[in-house]
C-alpha cells in the first residue's frame, strides 16, 4: 500500500521536531499553489491593465480626429453657405472698387456678413475672402484693396512669410482645398492657427480662382487630444500624401521617424524612436482621408494605473505575510496532536511504517469513539432518571430537588413552565415494539422542530405516555397554555396524518421548577378524566378539571368495573355494530358521541371488553365482510361496505386478521359451487 501525506513513505519518530518540519513542509506546500496562482493572476492583470490603456489612448485619438474633422465640416458647411450667398457673390464678381474709385456697397453688406459670421464663429480666429478679379479682401474687420498696405499695416500678419509669400502661397493657391500650419498675428495676439484655404466655387464662377481661407485655432485642436498626455511625445495630423498639415511637439528624430514609416492600419504598437521606447497610435479617417498619429512614452502607460498596480503589490506582499505567518501557527497546532499521537501509542520503533502506523492510529480512535458514545448514552440515561425521580416526586428535600434539576441540564430560571403529557391510546398487546420506538422518535423530532428553543426535556415514561417539558419567557400563564396548546394540536395532527395513532394530551402550567412533581400529578389526574369537558381545547388542562369539579379527589382511581361503566362499554359495542360501515369511525368519533375523553375510552374499553379498542372494530368488519364476500360481492364493494376508503386498505387488514386475502375465499366458494353443480348433475 502506498501511503503519502503528512509523514512520506516512512514515519520517522525523531520527536516533536522532526514532527513539526514535516507538517511545516506540508503547509508550505498548500500555501504554495495558490500563491504562484496569485503572482500569474497579477502579471495577468498588469497585461490588461496595459492593453486597457492602449486602448484607452487609441479612443482618445479617435475622439479628437472625430471632433477635428466635425470642425472641419461646420467651416465647409459655413462656405458652402458663402457660396450661395447673394452679397459674398457680388463681392466676388461684380465689385471692381478700383474702376469705380470707391468701395462699393458691395463690399460692404459682404463684409458685414462676414463679420456675423466671426462673431458666432469661436473655433475661426479670422475669415479672409480674396475676390481674384477685383485683387480685393475683405475679412472680419477690414476690406482691403491694397493687399501689401494690408499685410504690413499692423493688423494681420503670418510669422515667416512676407508679402510676396503670403499672397504667392495662400491667396493665389491654385489648389481645390490646402491645409498648413502657421503663426498668425491678429488684433495685437499671435496665436498658432491651422489654415483651411480653399477655393470659392459658385455658380458664377468663371475660372476665376477665388479663394476663402479660414484661420483655425490649433490650440483647440490638440485641446482634444490631450487626454493623452503626450508631453513627452508628440501629435501629427496628415493628410493623403503624407504631408503634416497639423503637429504638436515634432521635432527632430520623432519628425524623421513619422517621415520613414508607412501607418496602413488603425492600431498601436510599441516603437523606438530616438532610443526611446514609445506607444505609438495610429488613426485613418474614413472621411477626410486624414491620418492622427500620436506617440506616448511606453513607461507613461503603467504609469497611469501605477496606483492601482502598487496596491496590488503591497496586497501580494501582504497575503505572502499571512500565508506564512499562518503556516508557522498551524503547523504548530497540527503538530501537537500528532506528537500526543506518537506518544500515546508509545513508538519504540527506530521506524515504523506508515501503514502500521495508521493501523495503530485507527485502533485507539475507534475505541475512543465507542467510549465517548456510550458515556454520552449513560449521561442522557442518567440525567433522565435524575429529573424522573425529581417528576415523580421520589425526592422529597427542596435541596435534593434544586441538585436533581440542576443535575438534568434543564434550564432553572424561566417564567412559566408547562409541562405535557402525550398519551398513545388503544395500543394493542401484541404491538410491534419496534415499530411504536421509531415512531415515538419520529413525533419527538416534530416535537423539537415545532417549538425551537422552548423545548427543554422529551422522554418515554413508559410504553403509552410521554413527557414534554417546556419554558416560556416574557409570558404570561395564560400565553404559556396558548403556547403549549398550539403545539399540543400540532402534535395530535401529525400523529393523525403520518402515524395513524390517536393521541391524547394533558398538562398544567407552573412557575418554579420545584413544583414539577406537582404538577407532574396534576397533567396525570386530568388525563384520567373521564368526561369530555374540555371543549375545543386539544390538550386536557387540569386548570378545566379544577374548575369544573371544584377539589380532585385524592384517590383518583375509579372503579372501571361498575355497572355503569359496563353499560357504556355495552353501548360503544351496540353503536359500533351499527355503524361499522362508516370510514369515519374511530376512538375520536366515539368519545365525540358519548361526551367522554378518548384515553378513558380507550382503557375503559379494554378494561371491561377485554379487546382493544381498534382491534374490536376490525373483528366487526371482517366477521361482516366475509359474509358479504360469500354471498358473491366483490372486494372492491365489500371494502366500500365494512368502512374501508379503499380496497388495499381492506386487503391489508384482510391479511393481517385471517392470514390471507380476499380473493383466496371467493376462489374457495367458487369451488364449492362448481363441486356442487357436478353432484347436481350426477344424481
Amino acid at each position: 500500500m502506498q501511503v503519502g501525506g503528512i509523514m512520506g513513505d516512512k514515519f520517522y519518530a525523531k520527536g516533536a521536531k522532526s514532527i513539526y518540519f514535516r507538517v511545516l513542509k506540508m503547509f508550505l506546500l498548500i500555501v504554495m499553489i495558490p500563491f504562484l496562482i496569485l503572482l500569474i493572476v497579477y502579471a495577468g492583470l498588469t497585461r490588461n491593465i496595459e492593453n486597457l490603456i492602449c486602448e484607452r489612448n487609441f479612443e482618445i485619438v479617435k475622439t479628437g480626429a472625430e471632433d477635428f474633422e466635425r470642425l472641419l465640416s461646420n467651416q465647409e458647411n459655413l462656405a458652402v453657405f458663402f457660396e450661395c450667398s447673394q452679397d459674398i457673390m457680388n463681392f466676388y464678381y461684380r465689385a471692381d472698387p478700383l474702376a469705380e474709385g470707391k468701395t462699393t456697397s458691395a463690399i460692404l453688406e459682404a463684409q458685414n456678413d462676414l463679420n456675423a459670421m466671426g462673431i458666432a464663429n469661436s473655433d475661426v480666429l479670422n475669415i479672409q475672402m480674396y475676390a481674384a478679379r477685383s485683387g480685393a479682401l475683405i475679412d472680419y474687420s477690414t476690406c482691403a484693396l491694397y493687399l501689401d498696405r494690408y499685410f504690413w499695416s499692423g493688423s494681420f500678419g503670418l510669422v515667416g512669410y512676407d508679402c510676396e509669400g503670403w499672397v504667392r502661397d495662400i491667396l493665389q493657391n491654385e489648389e481645390q482645398a490646402d491645409f498648413r500650419e502657421a503663426e498668425m498675428f491678429f488684433r495685437g495676439n499671435t496665436r498658432d492657427v491651422l489654415i483651411y484655404n480653399r477655393r470659392y466655387a459658385s455658380v458664377s464662377s468663371a475660372g476665376d480662382n477665388n479663394r476663402i481661407i479660414f484661420y483655425i485655432d490649433a490650440s483647440k485642436v490638440k485641446n482634444a487630444f490631450s487626454a493623452a498626455q503626450y508631453e513627452e511625445g508628440f501629435l501629427a495630423v496628415m493628410d493623403s500624401r503624407g504631408t503634416v498639415i497639423l503637429s504638436d511637439r515634432l521635432t527632430g528624430e520623432k519628425e524623421q521617424y513619422l517621415a520613414d514609416s508607412v501607418f496602413a492600419e488603425n492600431g498601436y504598437r510599441k516603437c523606438t524612436i530616438g532610443g526611446r521606447k514609445m506607444l505609438l497610435v495610429n488613426y485613418r479617417s474614413g472621411t477626410l482621408g486624414l491620418s492622427y498619429v500620436l506617440a506616448v512614452p511606453y513607461s507613461d502607460v503603467p504609469a497611469v494605473a501605477e496606483p492601482l498596480i502598487q496596491t496590488m503589490k503591497y496586497f501580494i506582499l501582504l497575503a505572502a505575510v499571512v500565508c506564512a505567518l499562518l503556516v508557522v501557527r498551524l503547523s504548530v497546532r497540527c503538530s501537537r496532536p500528532l506528537v500526543k499521537v506518537h506518544q500515546t501509542l508509545k513508538i519504540t520503533e527506530k521506524n515504523i511504517s506508515m501503514d502500521d502506523f495508521v493501523e495503530r492510529l485507527v485502533k485507539t480512535v475507534k475505541r475512543n469513539e465507542v467510549m465517548k458514545e456510550e458515556m454520552q448514552r449513560l449521561q442522557g440515561l442518567l440525567q433522565h432518571e435524575v429529573f424522573k425521580n425529581a417528576m415523580m416526586g421520589n425526592v422529597a428535600e427542596k435541596e435534593e430537588i434544586q441538585a436533581a434539576i440542576a443535575q438534568s441540564g434543564i434550564r432553572q430560571r424561566a417564567d412559566c413552565y408547562v409541562l405535557l403529557i402525550l398519551s398513545w391510546n388503544d395500543l394493542a398487546d401484541d404491538i410491534n415494539i419496534e415499530e411504536i420506538s421509531a415512531q415515538k422518535i419520529y413525533m419527538v423530532s416534530i416535537i423539537r422542530s415545532l417549538e425551537k428553543g422552548e423545548v427543554e426535556l422529551v422522554f418515554q415514561l413508559d410504553l403509552e405516555k410521554s413527557v414534554i417539558l417546556l419554558s416560556y419567557d416574557g409570558c404570561s400563564g395564560q400565553e404559556a397554555r396558548d403556547r403549549g396548546e398550539r403545539l399540543g394540536r400540532q402534535v395530535m395532527e401529525e400523529a393523525v396524518r403520518n402515524i395513524n395513532y390517536s393521541i391524547s394530551v394533558s398538562g398544567d402550567m407552573f412557575h418554579s421548577l420545584e413544583e414539577i412533581s406537582r404538577g407532574f400529578f396534576h397533567a396525570k389526574k386530568a388525563l384520567s378524566v373521564s368526561q369530555n369537558i374540555f371543549g375545543d381545547h386539544p390538550v386536557q388542562w387540569y386548570e378545566i378539571v379544577k374548575g369544573y369539579f371544584g377539589t380532585m379527589p385524592q384517590d383518583e382511581e375509579e372503579e372501571y368495573a361498575s355497572s355503569h361503566n359496563v353499560r357504556v362499554v355495552e353501548e360503544i359495542q351496540k353503536y359500533i355494530v351499527e355503524n361499522f360501515s362508516d370510514p369515519g369511525l374511530s376512538l375520536t368519533s366515539i368519545a365525540e358521541v358519548f361526551f367522554i375523553t378518548e384515553a378513558y375510552v380507550s382503557k375503559l374499553f379494554k378494561r371491561i371488553s377485554g379487546q382493544n379498542f381498534s382491534k374490536y372494530i376490525e373483528k366487526v368488519r371482517m366477521e361482516k365482510a366475509r359474509i358479504l364476500l360469500e354471498e358473491g360481492k366483490t372486494v372492491k364493494a365489500v371494502s366500500e361496505m365494512v368502512g374501508y376508503n379503499t380496497p388495499q386498505v381492506f386487503r391489508r387488514a384482510w391479511k393481517r386478521y385471517y392470514s390471507g386475502l380476499p380473493s383466496e375465499n371467493l376462489t374457495a366458494r367458487a369451488d364449492r359451487e362448481k363441486d356442487a353443480g357436478k353432484i347436481s348433475k350426477k344424481s
